[in-house]
């Protein structure tokens, strides 16, 4: 590289992604997270950035900020992969006092930026005092998530199987893989809550498939069940038609009845309308 200035402006952005972009993103959309536990973390991290570097900034052995754990560090450093964690380490060690001093210069900075940005967490009131405090947007702010990107991943795994397979049945297999899960993770689940509804709904078909059956046993089918059904509705409408002196048996009482003044237009649109369901109704010709 030509431009030696920009090879030290470089790995400055290397190093503050393992020890402080990375953690900083991995804590924010932690899935379990609660209020309280960002609150700790920033206020570390705050408090990190107004100390020097130190001389194992470049070799990441160990985190450069307290507030980062070991655990956390660990993860995110795998992350990166050994190989390139070596190759930064081995050309800031040509560069190492540019590397501290240009970070020593762009640590207040971001200290400032974080400050600003997590104000209503009380990093710094002093400077930024906060406008809508976080204790004061929830009532339980240890058992309140602090985003709902779980939730959101959830909803685009449904969407995307009923897009794929178009039946809702992706919706129940999608919150019994979630609470199995949590099953699996040692969490109590909820699914004690949905006993009621399960018995409910389990005594409606038990009831249902007695009813059948007890039909079926007396001797009449499905089919006949439904033919029995269709005729009753058929001769029904026979009964209302004789009643008002149909129905209709060609086309010149049609005309006669529809310049009968003596009915308004809606009694005259039922008519119509019932001969001519019972017409659909008594034959296979029509639609």
């Amino acid at each position: 590289m030509e431009l030696p200035y920009l090879k030290v402006a470089l790995l400055v952005f290397a190093c503050l992604g393992v020890h402080l972009v990375e953690p900083f993103y991995a804590r924010t959309i932690e899935k379990d997270a609660t209020h309280t536990q960002p609150t700790e973390f920033y206020k570390g991290l705050h408090t990190g950035l107004g100390q020097p570097i130190s001389d194992n900034y470049t070799t990441f052995t160990t985190p450069e900020y307290p507030v980062v754990s070991d655990k956390l560090f660990s993860s995110v450093k795998k992350t990166y992969t050994e190989e390139v964690l070596n190759s930064v380490s081995d050309v800031a060690a040509e560069h190492l006092d540019e590397v501290k001093k240009l970070t020593g210069l762009m640590q207040p900075h971001l200290k400032t930026v974080l400050a600003r940005q997590r104000r209503d967490y009380g990093i710094d009131e002093e400077t930024f005092p906060i406008d809508y405090p976080v204790s004061e947007q929830a009532s339980n702010i240890d058992g309140t998530p602090v985003h709902n990107i779980g939730m959101e991943r959830q909803c685009g795994k449904v969407d995307y199987r009923l897009k794929k397979l178009g039946t809702l049945n992706a919706v129940s297999r999608s919150i019994i893989l979630q609470k199995s899960q949590e099953l699996r993770d040692g969490q109590i689940p909820s699914f004690r809550g949905f006993k009621a509804a399960a018995q409910a709904k389990r005594e409606v078909e038990l009831n249902w498939s007695k009813l059948m059956k007890a039909k079926f046993e007396s001797g009449a089918d499905e089919k006949q069940e439904m033919a029995q059904r269709k005729e009753r509705k058929r001769l029904d409408m026979l009964d209302t038609l004789k009643s008002r002196g149909g129905p209709f048996t060609d086309s010149g009482e049609v005309e006669k009845f529809l310049v009968d003044e003596s009915l308004n237009n809606n009694a005259k649109l039922q008519r119509m309308k019932l001969e001519v369901q019972f017409a659909r109704e008594s034959t296979t010709l029509l639609p």
